[in-house]
């Protein structure tokens, strides 16, 4: 039986194997299209643990295909009557791999009942190449399509992501507001912090030569607050803290919250990692994930998802219970690490 969470290394790897096996296969085709369809979930999302499991199964069965056998892999979602952002996200890279190791397969999505969720594939982005997208292929406004970038070179994607998002939300203020930019800089800056420094640490040389420290941004902007999801498919957070110089000052932490699991416990002791450190310290600085944590406890609309690995955490400061917190571990793992956060739009009065 095939592996429903493959290993990404391993993953990465197979694909570009595929692909030596596709061009020898070549040689001998006929003219006839050889076709895989996946059935996608009723509700594709990560934002509950019932819809999550089956969301990641379907994900990674799509992942522990052997996609050299085919040229198409249909994606139906005849069944499906709601499609998130953050499940999205993810789907989205899964096929970005398999279609940069794998020239000769397509994918196609089919039977999206929803006209609204259809345009929202569409302006995203979803199942194109990693490119610019031009404005004009954006039919839904407010919206920051799929980029992606690598952690070496994070300065400069960060600038860029910074600046589609100045054009898509701001309306070019930021370049004009340097004290602005720097608050959504630091943001998108923060997230990217887990990638540069842990996520794809000890990965080996043939992946990162293959792949790179990758990772991929979606921005989109509900009322007066713009919802940012940013996705790397490294090592995960349970497994890259317990390396870290100070992880002895939370391990407390991870005790406390372990009955809910192991994963959620880790993600719950890194997002008060870094405070702890350096309150220690007595610097009083912070970074990483406890400086996105305060961009939702700064928000009277903060949310904070973060998803990595099996481990899921939700700081929720919009309920009734403020400030309030879920946790669990899912059956499947989301194979690496998800950070979904929003940061307020100022109003057209502050703007002036």
């Amino acid at each position: 039986m095939k592996k429903i969470n493959p290993d990404v290394q391993e993953w990465v790897i197979r694909q570009q194997r595929n692909e030596q096996k596709r061009s020898k296969k070549a040689k001998h085709k006929k003219n006839i299209i050889r076709s895989h369809s996946f059935l996608a979930p009723v509700d594709f999302s990560l934002y509950n643990r019932k819809s999550a499991d089956k969301t990641l199964r379907f994900i990674n069965k799509i992942k522990s295909f052997n996609s050299h056998d085919v040229d198409l892999i249909i994606l139906n979602f005849v069944n499906t009557t709601s499609i998130t952002a953050a499940a999205t996200l993810c789907l989205h890279s899964t096929v970005s791999v398999i279609k940069q190791f794998n020239k000769g397969v397509r994918f196609r999505y089919i039977n999206v009942k929803d006209p609204l969720h259809n345009e929202l594939l569409s302006s995203l982005g979803f199942l194109r190449e990693d490119v610019d997208i031009s404005d004009e292929a954006i039919t839904i406004p407010n919206l920051l399509p799929i980029r992606t970038g690598v952690a070496h070179d994070a300065g400069h994607s960060v600038n860029k992501v910074v600046t589609d998002m100045d054009k898509t939300f701001y309306s070019g203020e930021l370049e004009a507001d340097l004290e602005k930019r720097n608050v959504v800089y630091q943001a998108i800056h923060e997230a990217l912090l887990n990638i540069t420094n842990h996520a794809y640490e000890d990965f080996e040389d043939k992946f990162l030569r293959l792949f790179g420290e990758r990772w991929w941004v979606l921005g989109h902007q509900i009322n007066d607050q713009i919802h940012i999801a940013l996705y790397d498919l490294g090592h995960g957070i349970p497994v890259t803290l317990p390396k870290q110089s100070g992880y002895e000052k939370v391990r407390g932490i991870v005790s406390e919250f372990l009955p809910l699991g192991n994963d959620c416990a880790m993600i719950k002791a890194a997002t008060e990692f870094r405070r702890s450190r350096y309150e220690q310290e007595g610097s009083g600085r912070g970074t990483g994930l406890d400086r996105i944590m305060r961009f939702a406890k700064n928000n009277p609309q903060g949310l904070l998802w973060i998803f990595s690995n099996k481990g899921t955490y939700l700081y929720d400061n919009v309920s009734v219970n403020k400030k309030s917190e879920t946790m669990y571990d899912s059956k499947h793992s989301i194979n690496g690490t998800l950070i979904q956060w929003n940061i307020s739009l100022p109003s057209s009065t502050e703007r002036k």
